[in-house]
């Protein structure tokens, strides 16, 4: 991988406009599209673990 592809991945996902649902009293960002797996990195820890608990 190129600087210059990690770059644009780096930029994609800052620029990335999340969609997120309710589940549990908890806010849960949506993951549908591939932009949304590029982009999961720039998610907030805290949101992070919710994706994990709601995967078990």
């Amino acid at each position: 991988m190129t600087l210059l592809t990690m770059t644009a991945i780096a930029m994609t996902a800052l620029l990335h406009a999340w969609r997120f649902f309710r589940a549990d009293g908890f806010d849960q960002p949506r993951i549908d599209i591939p932009a949304d797996l590029l982009a999961i990195g720039s998610l907030d820890q805290i949101l992070l673990y919710g994706i994990a608990f709601m995967a078990r």
